[in-house]
């Protein structure tokens, strides 16, 4: 017979010879020439790598014949020529490996049609080989990469998605080109039966699965790769060609792939590679493929640096002792191995030292992830006391790697910037906005400190907001309409004008730790807060307030190009369905499942694309990562406004969630180099849940210096810290959010479950946290069922009512009850379309209630003492019921408790949620919150300010209530009674103390 002479590929044959050996065998001599790119021939010899590629096909076919997967192959060969029937017994230097020949009937290109044809022609093989090539490429996926072909084809799927099960596809092979058929086509095309196909499809399936198992036992991630099968003339399929790093896109556990990648990467920007793309291009417009046309590029290749092959060779190496479970290359090296795929990167780090400014949870963050990377060998961080617990915690878990802190007390910003250039920082990467404000950007990159953050003057779209309305209305992104004054007079006019039956958002123009933003009901609300910041010499902003979802965006910029992140949502202020006051962020969640399909590249062509154009064209082009606040509606969306820098705690969702290495993002921003990279970065499929848990008093006075219990709780990428210092050996609380906890699943209750779970576990006395972080809007359980039982007027349950029109308010009223046919509530029931009913008795009442079956019933001014009966049924049916009490119980139970205070003296009073029971006004307290009354001048002005303090205090405890319960439902179906017991008895002083309202409380705010 004839033996082929092969390079690993049973499309790319080199040369035929005559063998007078028996047998239908053929020999595959691996050459150290990758035969084939999706762009064009590897144009340079990789010594080494050939050999590793047999070894990697020999192991991978005997499993598969172990596991009963029928191939071709049929054992190695030495550079003696001597053969042998399994690779463990092979004596000397691996040659080749020898399989059954495979009849290869390639297509021809039919001039008339216009297409390839695929007609079997008996005469086309003298061979009469026992098997014929099919001639399709499968193709499966585990997960989707950023830039795959498939996110064109099911745009409903994104980047970073994992899949159950292996994702399929059929593709041509014997074409100079391949292309993507449906499943029809392929099985036209391979002359296959509908059940040979799926066959095909299973048994595709089936060794994905066991080759995802071999590589994971490895130590690296099988992400996707394709197979090629033969049909044999009794119609059995067999696995043919040649397995391993050619087909197959594996990865590290830090992200560093072992695929062709790491060449592509090397040969991107050069001049060789564009003109490659061109002459495709061409082809692409003649509309046929052209089998010569390497021939066109005349280009001459840039050569591969000897490192980069060496260290791929070595990773090779590496992965030949893993599945052979012995060595067969002596003193290669795992860790050379592990970095060998990022160093030649042109965007790679010299010196692998990475500087990180800043000392809060996103920093943390920051480093985690900065630190997963092969390509930094040592962290400096740059921050305060508070980063040596979180240092602590990465020591340990990045044992390999050098963390350094360097106190901020101690440099200025060109001391720092100095230091930075002395110690060969390749990267400084800056967290906070206050540092891009003043420029620390600009004093590192003066030092030739390439830096992740935009310079002083293109950070000013943070830390000027009218700067920010003139960028976006230049660029024609929608906003919200403004006014802007800087003096007493002209705010008066400007607020003097506007319309008060809506709200109004009144924001100070520069920076404000978070706590720069109020939505104003009323005009002298508005007044205050301006006259608040006017007095602290900053200029005010008035705008339009907007109702809708909010999201956080995010793309990393380069000046010219940006790359979005998965969107985040964060949650502001203090309290459950954004009641209290703004804080920097209590919680957050990504992604997001509420937001409209294709609203991520509208986001990019309507809002970061036009920004970075205007930027550019003022002379500041904006690097780094720019952040978007939207609020989203049926009707559109609005930029609320941008910051400079990542979020936090958004950073904490999003980051853990980026699918491999996100140093080189963070360095192309710096260099201006992302027009290479894919305009998404690419995040896993799962979804992440962050609870931020906040000291007492905060975000105004904070109690310091509590012990934080079980702290380690948090390592490996279970929360971050922010508010923590260690005294005395112990954790204790520094600050106002003082750390958060991560969880991460399918779905958001999986996650939730998690998170709520950890903070079941790290705790420290009265910490405040809330229950509703990563509830969805659109989650059909998320609005539980309310009954109100109103007398009067029922202005409380008006108050209710509209916090239910909130899209995270966790309740909506189903209907409302009275004991009086004439109750003023029931007209305003009607009126707000809800249904409404009286009764004269009070069991044909409890009927009612029992028919809406309600999470609670809430009273309103209902003016009657419900019997030991009712109550019992309520309790029978899982029913909680509610009333708000004018006092701090347990003082001036009863009726007229505001005028029992007042007549008593009392300098203040204040307001009481509690459940209710049968001895009258005693159940236990679920909120209370104080108010001074020394200054009112009547019992009517004592009234009206309790009355405000009623309608902002109960929706809030009710949310609480209601976010509580949904938190314990989840964790009792994921099988954690024990964490649902505790979020559903926590102690009393803790759920107290976190619910009592400052005195100098504004109201409700977004």
């Amino acid at each position: 017979m004839r033996r082929l002479i092969a390079t690993g590929s049973v499309k790319d044959i080199y040369r035929w010879q005559n063998d007078s050996s028996v047998g239908p065998l053929l020999e595959f001599q691996f050459s150290d020439r990758y035969s084939v790119f999706d762009w064009g021939a590897m144009p340079q010899a990789i010594s080494g790598k050939g050999e590793c590629l047999g070894w990697i096909a020999a192991l991978l076919f005997e499993r598969c014949e172990r596991a009963g997967i029928s191939t071709h192959y049929q054992g190695v060969v030495n550079s003696e020529g001597q053969h042998f029937q399994h690779s463990g017994l092979l004596k000397g230097q691996l040659a080749g490996i020898v399989v059954q020949e495979v009849a290869i009937v390639p297509p021809v290109w039919d001039e008339v049609r216009g297409e390839w044809s695929y007609e079997q022609n008996s005469s086309e093989s003298a061979l009469q080989p026992r098997a014929k090539l099919i001639p399709l490429e499968v193709v499966f996926r585990h997960a989707l990469t950023s830039g795959s072909s498939l996110l064109e084809r099911r745009p409903e799927f994104r980047a970073g998605q994992v899949f159950d099960e292996p994702y399929i596809e059929f593709f041509t092979k014997l074409e100079p080109r391949d292309r993507f058929l449906t499943d029809e086509q392929a099985r036209v095309l391979s002359g296959l039966s509908s059940e040979e196909l799926a066959a095909l499809r299973a048994q595709t399936a089936r060794v994905a699965k066991l080759l995802q198992t071999w590589f994971a036992e490895v130590g690296l991630r099988l992400i996707d790769g394709k197979l090629e099968w033969a049909m044999t003339q009794d119609r059995r399929l067999i696995l043919v060609d040649a397995i391993g790093p050619d087909e197959l896109r594996l990865e590290t556990a830090s992200g560093v792939e072992i695929s062709k990648e790491v060449f592509r990467r090397f040969f991107r920007g050069t001049s060789w590679f564009e003109r490659v793309r061109e002459v495709k291009r061409e082809i692409d417009l003649q509309g046929r493929d052209d089998p010569h046309w390497q021939k066109r590029v005349t280009l001459r290749p840039p050569l591969l640096p000897r490192q980069l092959i060496d260290r791929f060779v070595e990773s090779l190496r590496v992965l030949v002792h893993g599945l052979a479970e012995r060595e067969i290359f002596p003193g290669t090296s795992p860790r050379i191995a592990e970095q060998a795929l990022s160093q030649h990167d042109p965007l790679a780090l010299q010196h692998g030292r990475v500087l990180l400014i800043g000392s809060g949870g996103r920093e943390h963050a920051l480093a985690w992830k900065i630190l997963q990377s092969a390509q930094v060998s040592e962290l400096v961080w740059f921050g305060n006391e508070a980063t040596i617990p979180a240092i602590e915690a990465l020591e340990r878990e990045f044992p390999q790697k050098v963390i350094v802190r360097w106190n901020a007390a101690e440099f200025t910003r060109e001391a720092l910037a100095s230091k930075a250039r002395e110690a060969d920082v390749n990267l400084a990467v800056i967290g906070p906005d206050q540092f891009l404000a003043e420029g620390w950007t600009n004093a590192l990159e003066a030092q030739g400190v390439s830096v992740f953050g935009p310079t002083q003057e293109a950070a000013r779209l943070e830390w000027s907001k009218s700067f920010a309305k003139e960028v976006m209305q230049a660029a024609q992104v929608p906003t919200a309409q403004a006014w802007q004054f800087s003096s007493f007079e002209d705010g008066d006019f400007i607020l003097s004008s506007l319309d008060f039956s809506r709200p109004w958002v009144v924001k100070a123009d520069g920076l404000a730790l978070g706590k720069g933003v109020q939505i104003c009901r009323t005009r002298h609300e508005a007044r205050e807060f301006a006259s608040f910041w006017l007095k602290q010499g900053q200029a005010v902003i008035v705008e339009e307030f907007l109702e809708g979802v909010e999201s956080s965006w995010f793309a990393i910029c380069d000046g010219k190009h940006c790359a979005l992140l998965d969107p985040a949502r964060d949650y502001k202020t203090l309290h459950e369905a954004g009641y209290g006051p703004n804080t920097g962020g209590m919680g957050a969640m990504s992604p997001l499942a509420d937001l409209p399909r294709g609203f991520s590249d509208q986001v990019r062509s309507q809002v970061f694309e036009p920004v970075l154009q205007e930027m550019a064209k003022r002379g500041t082009p904006y690097s780094g990562v720019l952040y978007a606040g939207l609020m989203v509606s049926p009707q559109g969306f609005w930029v609320l406004e941008f910051n400079a820098r990542f979020g936090d705690p958004e950073a904490q969702v999003l980051l853990p969630r980026v699918s491999g290495d996100l140093v080189p993002w963070l360095r192309a921003s710096s260099l201006g180099r992302l027009g290479a990279f894919p305009t998404q970065v690419p995040s896993t499929d799962d979804v992440a849940v962050y609870v931020v848990a906040a000291a007492p008093g905060y975000p105004s006075a904070v109690e310091k210096g509590a012990e934080i219990a079980g702290l380690k709780g948090l390592e490996r990428g279970a929360g971050f810290c922010a508010g923590v210092q260690v005294h005395q050996g112990k954790a204790v609380v520094s600050g106002g959010r003082v750390f958060g906890v991560l969880g991460r699943g399918r779905t958001f209750s999986e996650a939730r479950v998690r998170a709520y779970s950890r903070l079941d576990t790290v705790r420290f006395e009265k910490m405040h946290y809330r229950m509703d972080i990563g509830l969805e809007p659109q989650d059909s359980t998320l609005k539980q069922p309310l009954v109100v039982l109103a007398s009067g007027r029922g202005s409380n349950f008006v108050a209710l009512a509209q916090a239910c029109v909130h899209p995270l308010f966790p309740g909506k009223i189903v209907a409302l009850f009275s004991n009086r046919s004439q109750a003023p509530a029931l007209i305003r029931a009607q009126e707000l379309g809800i249904r409404s009913a009286s009764f004269s008795s009070e069991a044909e009442m409890a009927e009612a209630i029992l028919a809406q079956a309600p999470r609670a019933v809430i009273l309103a001014g209902y003016m009657k003492v419900l019997s030991r009966e009712f109550l019992q049924r309520m309790r029978d049916a899982g029913i909680s019921v509610l009333n708000i009490h004018p006092s701090l119980l347990p003082e001036f139970k009863g009726l007229q408790a505001y005028e029992q205070a007042w007549k008593a003296g009392r300098s203040e009073t204040g307001v009481s949620v509690h459940e209710v029971i049968e001895a009258l006004d005693a159940g236990p307290v679920l909120g209370q919150s104080r108010f001074s009354i020394a200054d009112c001048q009547s019992l009517e002005e004592v009234e009206a300010r309790g009355l405000a303090i009623e309608h902002e205090l109960y929706p809030r405890v009710i949310a609480r209530q209601l976010s509580r319960a949904l938190t314990q439902r989840d964790c009792e179906r994921a099988g954690e009674p024990e964490v649902a017991q505790q979020i559903k008895s926590p102690s009393a002083d803790a759920f107290q103390e976190a619910l009592t309202v400052p005195s100098d409380f504004k109201g409700k705010s977004s």
